[in-house]
């Protein structure tokens, strides 16, 4: 083999690696994104089941009804009593959740934080509340994924 025939072994070897890459990179990012959207769709779910399942279990009564983050941390992430104390004794339900799941999409994929509003339809991005990855209000129950992005197929998250 002389090195002209080589040089086009090569030349050949390069195009293939690329052609192949060219093709595997874009299917890879879908794919990514699809798993953010999916890991989106069961946090919501997630928080959506235990939110009803607190209420359920004291009298219809949301967690967080003071309108408080923290509060609504507690009562999810602790044992509380029928009245929503999570302090004292006779706290017999919950925990419903180890902690609050992170949003995984949008801006701040890693924000766990809530806003909490009483507005409803939900005024996305709520002023100030920007490093918050769910918006919640608290007299109705409603949650959504805090951002205006899109997923691939150009739905908005926060109509998950």
């Amino acid at each position: 083999m002389n090195l002209d025939s080589q040089l086009v072994e090569f030349v050949i070897v390069v195009v293939i690696i690329g052609t192949i890459a060219a093709i595997a990179v874009p299917r890879i990012s879908r794919g990514a994104g699809r798993a953010g959207d999916s890991a989106l769709r069961a946090n919501l779910k997630t928080l959506r089941s235990v939110i009803d399942v607190y209420a359920a279990e004291h009298s219809g009564t949301l967690p967080g009804a003071d309108g408080l983050t923290g509060t609504f941390h507690k009562q999810l992430t602790e044992n509380s009593a029928s009245d929503g104390r999570t302090t004292g004794p006779d706290r017999p339900f919950g925990p419903y959740i180890r902690t609050v799941p992170r949003v995984g999409v949008g801006p701040f994929p890693d924000a766990t934080d809530i806003a909490m509003v009483t507005t409803t339809p939900f005024q996305n991005a709520v002023p100030g509340a920007s490093d918050n990855g769910w918006i919640y209000n608290y007299q109705t129950g409603e949650l959504i994924a805090n951002t205006d992005d899109l997923d691939d197929s150009g739905v908005g998250y926060d109509t998950y």
